[in-house]
């Protein structure tokens, strides 16, 4: 059911991202405002979903904004924050209308009324780099989800020019999925990190390879798991 949801998921993105009009970052026909002044409270509205923190609106109680959109074919006028019941998000505005070439010249009219904080195209939230990772999948990936650091990867992947220490009783530095660029042992006064060779007779030892694996795996190599560190060295 779960890669039913994340398949249809994917196809929808693809499918809005590849269908655009004007732009491919940016949803046709849809614009964002905040109005200076605090969105009034509507009486006897509840939230009908739990999952959809909307409220339509009418915009005949706008004047200014409908007259600005009186030409755009508005097919929907809704405060998208409505039941977040956050004071900073309940003046927040969506747009949808049909006329997608009037976008710009829309987004210009609402900057220029005093009333109005910002106005903007509402952008495309897209899914991109998925490391192919063998173990980069469901529970096995709890400590990306505990921090949310795979979205650190639409930025970047991480350098090998940064060095990551692990400080632990002791480290598999030869292991597949680690590259280690350099290795201490205080205990035997040595270069040479890995555990005894009966390591595998007591986990005790797999400890530090634990976490030099959170911290420094190699990503994207098709085997293991994906660290936080991403292309970062040990």
């Amino acid at each position: 059911m779960k890669q039913t949801v994340l398949s249809l998921l994917f196809v929808f993105l693809c499918s809005v991202s590849f269908s655009q009009t004007f732009s491919p970052d940016f949803l046709d026909g849809h614009i964002m405002f905040q109005l200076k002044k605090s969105a009034p409270i509507t009486k006897n509205v509840r939230q009908i979903d739990v999952n959809d923190y909307s409220l339509d609106v009418d915009m005949n109680n706008y004047p200014e904004i409908k007259a600005i959109f009186a030409q755009a074919s508005v097919q929907r006028f809704s405060l998208p924050s409505y039941f977040t019941h956050k004071a900073g998000l309940s003046n927040i505005y969506r747009i949808e209308f049909s006329d997608y070439s009037k976008i710009d010249a829309l987004i210009k009219a609402l900057q220029a009324n005093p009333n109005v904080e910002y106005a903007e195209k509402e952008p495309i939230y897209k899914i991109d780099f998925v490391p192919n990772d063998t173990y980069h999948s469901g529970n096995n990936k709890w400590y990306h989800t505990l921090v949310g650091s795979e979205a650190a990867w639409d930025i970047s992947t991480g350098s090998s020019t940064v060095k990551v220490a692990i400080v632990d009783n002791a480290v598999f530095a030869d292991h597949q999925d680690l590259t280690t660029f350099l290795q201490r042992d205080v205990a035997d006064n040595d270069n040479d990190a890995t555990p005894p060779l009966d390591a595998n007779a007591d986990f005790g030892w797999s400890h530090g390879t634990h976490c030099a694996g959170l911290a420094t795996a190699d990503i994207n190599n098709n085997k293991g798991i994906a660290s936080l560190g991403g292309n970062v060295q040990l």
